[in-house]
């Protein structure tokens, strides 16, 4: 009997998690401004931005494409779990670490709880 109630328990708790990343709100970076082969940083920051401060599970698109990054960091605390869906290619730029602003973190995520790095992209550091 305790086993039969268990695995009902597992089943609806499999349920609701695959019910709740199904209905995640979806934050394309291209309307925020990426275009691929271009500078996409501020449009990279804006979505997250947005994505992060959303109060139910979010995801972040990269579409395909090559978009250029220069540095950033992506922050938390998120409101609600957040994935990260890469499907192209975020590319940095060739000048390397001496060239950042601030450290020689080229992309970095920084206290956020619940994140799913996910896709067939590519982190492209040039190295």
């Amino acid at each position: 009997m305790g086993l039969k109630l268990n695995v009902t328990g597992l089943t609806l708790l499999l349920l609701v998690l695959l019910v709740s990343h199904a209905n995640a709100q979806v934050f394309d970076v291209t309307a925020n401004g990426a275009k691929p082969n271009a500078d996409s940083t501020q449009a990279l920051l804006a979505t997250w931005k947005l994505a992060c401060a959303s109060a139910t599970q979010s995801k972040v698109v990269v579409p395909k494409g090559v978009f250029k990054i220069s540095q950033a960091t992506l922050a938390g605390p998120c409101k609600a779990p957040i994935e990260f869906n890469l499907q192209g290619t975020l590319q940095a730029p060739q000048v390397g670490a001496s060239g950042f602003k601030s450290g020689d973190t080229w992309i970095s995520f920084d206290h956020v709880n619940f994140l799913t790095v996910s896709g067939t992209g590519v982190f492209d550091g040039q190295g």
